[in-house]
């Protein structure tokens, strides 16, 4: 049986080196974070970097930086599913937007 990849697209994986240098040089031991890199075995729609920052699970969805990718229904769905469980989820492709959420769960500033 053939394994299945998830491949992202060059914009997106750029986007998720970023946040991932992000994370390392700025909260360095304060924050833990996971890159999912999807696979075939693991649930559908789950976030691209699952971070945690002060006790609370960040996940983000991950899109092309040039504005063309589209989340699927399943990620809009597990979004939802980590809001309504009291974790943050966004989608997006907006590095400043991604540094700011961050920035204001360390600093505790961030209201839902």
């Amino acid at each position: 049986m053939k394994k299945m990849t998830f491949n992202r697209s060059p914009l997106e994986s750029n986007l998720v080196k970023k946040v991932e240098t992000y994370i390392k040089t700025t909260f360095k031991e304060k924050a833990w974070f996971l890159n999912v890199g999807g696979n075939a075995s693991q649930r559908s729609g789950v976030p691209d970097i699952l971070v945690c920052i002060n006790g609370r699970l960040i996940g983000l969805e991950l899109k092309r930086e040039d504005g063309t990718g589209r989340p699927s229904k399943q990620q809009e769905i597990e979004c939802r599913k980590i809001n309504n469980a009291g974790g943050i989820a966004i989608i997006t492709n907006d590095f400043e937007q991604i540094k700011k959420l961050l920035n204001d769960v360390y600093n505790n500033k961030y209201v839902c």
